[in-house]
């Protein structure tokens, strides 16, 4: 694979944690998207593949 054709790493912005969050279709694919018909396989996280930002919002 060329430089030009890897695929950069994902930032993952981890939304809704408490409800299963975004992040959790990343994790458990197998390198594989469920249906967004990305067609280069996922690194893993560990791989750097993608990076969760985690976020904290307080609301009263």
């Amino acid at each position: 694979m060329s430089e030009k054709s890897k695929p950069e790493k994902l930032k993952v912005i981890e939304l809704f944690a408490g409800v299963g969050g975004f992040r959790l279709g990343l994790e458990g694919w197998k390198g594989k998207s469920a249906g967004s018909n990305y067609r280069l396989p996922l690194r893993s996280r560990t791989e750097g593949g993608y990076e969760v930002i985690w976020s904290n919002q307080w609301e009263p």
